[in-house]
């Protein structure tokens, strides 16, 4: 009862975006010049493949999927892209408001070590970041439909929301308490890291 569900204002699958146009998690999902995530994609981002009615990447419908997916892009076109309005995606995993989580950091450090880790510590390579980003985030690019959002009507935020238990899985992990020679650690679990 304490969650609604929000469906995204278009519908959109990620599997054609990967396995048709080739794009992976860092072409959409990018970091800004100071470090910053930029998270969600903006216009300017979809307009190079979408630029006009003329550019539609669907072709002609001959099954209720094709259909589904040309229309969908016809009403991307039509409503954000010839308007130049933002798409107001719901975000799955917006933190709270007394946390502060870096996109940049944990990319710089995760992949600082686990890009030389063997089996299945190596979280993947800078031009496939997927796997590092499927260390929080679902597998996306198999998906070729909207994933639900329920949103809690008290908070706001999403029930698929990181917990606290899931940065605890490497944050607390013994194996990241190791001294880099100037008395520190990598990953540092002070509750003040991340609570602010």
């Amino acid at each position: 009862m304490v969650f609604s569900q929000k469906e995204q204002p278009i519908f959109f699958t990620h599997k054609t975006h990967v396995e048709t146009a080739g794009l992976s998690c860092d072409t959409c999902h990018t970091f800004a010049a100071d470090g910053s995530f930029n998270g969600l994609p903006r216009l300017d981002a979809c307009n190079s493949c979408h630029a006009g009615l003329d550019s539609l990447q669907t072709p002609e419908p001959n099954s209720s999927e094709t259909r589904r997916a040309r229309e969908a892009e016809v009403n991307f076109i039509k409503n954000y892209v010839m308007t130049g309005q933002e798409v107001p995606w719901i975000v799955h995993q917006k933190q709270p408001d007394n946390v502060f989580f870096s996109h940049a950091a944990h990319y710089k450090r995760c992949f600082s070590c686990h890009l030389t880790m063997k089996g299945n510590l190596n979280l993947g390579t800078p031009e496939n970041p997927q796997r590092l980003c499927q260390t929080c985030h679902p597998s996306l690019e198999e998906l070729d439909k909207n994933l639900p959002v329920s949103v809690n009507v008290l908070t706001g935020y999403s029930k698929t929301t990181m917990k606290m238990a899931t940065c605890e899985h490497c944050h607390a992990h013994p194996g990241h308490f190791y001294n880099d020679g100037k008395g520190r650690a990598f990953a540092n679990n002070a509750c003040f890291t991340c609570h602010r």
